[in-house]
């Protein structure tokens, strides 16, 4: 059972901080029994280990037998021993504390490095299944809106003139957001593209909106085409825009190619 503070010589030595030297143990009426040391004579010196008037302990050198005395330098000894051994002992407390302290950091900063990259993953792919319905929508609004489907009354051209603009709106938001985490990456994200693929499906997108405006959409792919390293939002963005540009501005019967090899040095 530990020492209560006051109780025994150590413990009176840790109360009053203040470094003791017993020769003779027997006779000291503070001295206490601990179970399971030595019953012989004993001699120690004891010496608070005091940090910034903090308690951290108590440095005790024990003699039994017949060892001889100690010795006033003893004593001294012993308390700038423990001196130093405090000092040493709160630095590395200091030092557990700070490297503990670190370590909570770095999980923190991890998990939100974690939560910022989930954050732009669900953007990109939010913005990139966005962008082909909306520009499909923006693709019909607009053809309603320049008339080129026929003309419509009055009060049907007022709201889609505004379901033109608003989709325009919206487009523009969603390239401002890729814009955004673009710029905060520092780069976009570069991986493998399948030209071939994604030609394929940039073909059935607008299919629908070129037969509407009259159109007709021509796909000439190369069977085998090399895959290239890039970042595949805005590749299909610049296509989406391509693509959307080319259909409003392509006069009713014209045709469409969406792929000329020479653009990939074919």
């Amino acid at each position: 059972k530990p020492l209560q503070l006051g109780q025994g010589i150590v413990g009176v030595v840790a109360q009053s901080g203040v470094a003791e030297m017993v020769n003779d143990t027997d006779r000291d009426p503070r001295s206490v029994v601990i179970p399971g040391t030595p019953l012989d004579h004993e001699s120690l010196v004891c010496a608070p280990l005091v940090f910034k008037e903090k308690l951290l302990g108590v440095m005790t050198a024990v003699r039994s037998g017949d060892h001889p005395a100690f010795q006033t330098r003893d004593l001294e000894f012993l308390s700038g021993l423990a001196g130093q051994a405090a000092i040493a002992i709160e630095n590395a407390r200091l030092f557990a504390s700070e490297r503990e302290r670190v370590a909570e950091l770095l999980r923190t900063l991890e998990k939100q490095r974690e939560l910022d990259r989930m954050r732009s993953e669900f953007i990109q792919n939010i913005s990139h299944e966005l962008r082909t319905p909306l520009a499909i929508v923006r693709g019909y609004a607009e053809l309603l809106d320049s008339g080129e489907l026929g003309s419509l009354p009055a009060e049907q051209q007022a709201s889609v003139a505004v379901m033109a603009r608003r989709t325009r709106m919206l487009s523009k938001m969603l390239d401002d957001l890729l814009a955004i985490l673009t710029a905060e990456s520092g780069d976009g994200a570069h991986q493998p593209i399948d030209l071939k693929q994604l030609a394929e499906s940039l073909v059935v997108d607008f299919q629908v909106v070129a037969q509407q405006s009259s159109l007709k959409l021509v796909a000439e792919i190369e069977p085998v085409l090399p895959v290239i390293q890039g970042d595949p939002i805005q590749l299909r963005r610049m296509l989406d825009n391509l693509l959307s540009n080319a259909v409003k501005f392509t006069p009713t019967g014209g045709q469409l190619l969406t792929y000329d090899p020479s653009y990939f040095g074919g």
